[in-house]
């Protein structure tokens, strides 16, 4: 599978170059920077392999690897591939596989992170790694969900499936169609065993005064007729867009949804799956979502999803990932409010709103012995702490990875952006 270069990388490159010291020595840099160059294998040898151009043998490195054949344009082809990849064509392979990632192929195959074969990463240090369940196996754990605090991950090695096309696409329910799909839906999610080629999403807006909810099915072959989707069949909607499908046409279609100019904030959570306690979110969505009548050009869902225990399982593989989940754990719902609209000066009354609906729900799960502290990081806050949301062992863990392979906290402290160890990015004052 190619790649395209980073355009970071080939300024590196350039760079060292112009300002690269005649007499740099790989080793004694990488020394005092921290690096044991004994403790990592694939360091042990740059003693001896040191010499006057070092650095920019380094820096140069992933061009040499990659070579300049293998950068391609935007074409059609490449565009089909990568937008067949996540939910959303839109969405970037790099954050949605480290952040977790969620597919229509999750039951059978795991999360995008547990379908990693190697990640090529530059270290702090400037050293190229392949991180792979055998090779810096502490490196490849923790790049399954703990994002961009370890190194610059320049090469994803992906497994890889056969697929032509598949059945797809979204139903808009009524009001009064609410209780069946939530009772569908939670079916689904509790026996999804019994077929992991399926997948759902239900959403739910308030448009024109009215309220809607929105199920998204897919079918990972394309059969209209999957026995998995008998109950979901009995409830009639009011538009159907559900039909035989590629995969990227099928994320096209969710992107259509998601147009770009808006402002928007991402929030998640998840409990354990239970239909009471989704009534009991959906009437804490709409009560918060009355106090933003006065919002301009307010688009205002929730997404429900259902982390099932077949996922759970698949996540096992390899090790096992970065996010603190085990089957005994499932099934979990996922809830994603999403909030759109337009006027800067409403951004604090929408996170403040997105923000109570958490807090209402994870209070009310904790009562019912429902509450689970996983936060799913792809669709996390900027307030909400993704990390302590793995759990203490896995966090100490991931700090301990990141002092191995960044002792002076270039990643942490250098790199602006996106969920750090110590705590969220912001705080909601």
């Amino acid at each position: 599978m190619k790649a395209a270069v980073p355009i970071l990388a080939l300024a590196v490159a350039a760079l060292s170059q112009v300002f690269e010291p005649a007499d740099f020595n790989v080793t004694e840099a990488l020394l005092s920077n921290g690096v044991d160059v004994s403790a990592i294998p694939g360091l042990s040898g740059l003693a001896e392999r040191s010499t006057l151009g070092g650095c920019s043998v380094a820096c140069n490195a992933l061009e040499i690897v990659f070579g300049s054949n293998v950068i391609l344009g935007g074409n059609t082809d490449y565009a089909n591939f990568s937008s067949a990849y996540w939910y959303q064509s839109p969405i970037g392979v790099g954050g949605l596989t480290t952040g977790g990632g969620i597919s229509f192929f999750a039951g059978m195959h795991g999360w995008a992170c547990d379908n990693v074969e190697a990640f090529e990463v530059v270290t702090a240090s400037g050293l190229i790694v392949a991180a792979t369940p055998t090779s810096y196996a502490d490196l490849y754990w923790a790049l399954r969900g703990g994002r961009n605090n370890f190194g610059l991950v320049t090469n994803f090695k992906l497994r890889t499936l056969p697929l032509g096309k598949m059945w797809g696409g979204d139903r808009v329910l009524l009001e009064n169609q609410f209780p069946a799909a939530i009772d569908v839906f939670v079916n689904l999610g509790k026996n999804s065993a019994q077929d992991p080629k399926a997948a759902q999403i239900l959403s739910f807006v308030v448009q024109g005064g009215s309220k809607f909810a929105s199920a998204q099915l897919e079918y990972a072959e394309p059969n209209t007729n999957a026995s998995i989707f008998t109950e979901w069949n009995a409830i009639t909607p009011i538009v159907d867009n559900t039909g035989i499908h590629t995969l990227s046409e099928l994320t096209e279609m969710l992107s259509a949804a998601n147009p770009y100019g808006d402002r928007q904030s991402y929030w998640a959570q998840t409990y354990k799956l239970d239909k009471d306690l989704i009534n009991y979110i959906l009437t804490v969505f709409f009560e918060e979502g009355d106090k933003l009548a006065n919002v301009t050009n307010l688009l205002n869902p929730l997404s429900l999803q259902v982390i099932t225990v077949p996922q759970l399982q698949q996540m096992q593989q390899n090790g096992g990932n970065a996010l603190g989940l085990s089957p005994e754990e499932g099934p979990l719902l996922l809830i994603n409010p999403a909030p759109a609209w337009t006027d800067a000066r409403d951004d604090d009354s929408v996170n403040r709103v997105a923000n109570t609906l958490i807090q209402k729900t994870v209070a009310e799960a904790q009562k019912r012995r429902l509450a689970s502290e996983y936060i799913y990081m792809n669709y996390a806050s900027k307030f909400q702490d993704v990390i302590a949301s793995y759990g203490p062992v896995n966090k100490a863990r991931l700090k301990d990875i990141a002092r191995k392979y960044d002792p002076k906290e270039v990643f942490q402290l250098l790199q602006p952006g996106y969920f750090k160890l110590d705590g969220p990015p912001a705080v909601l004052v």
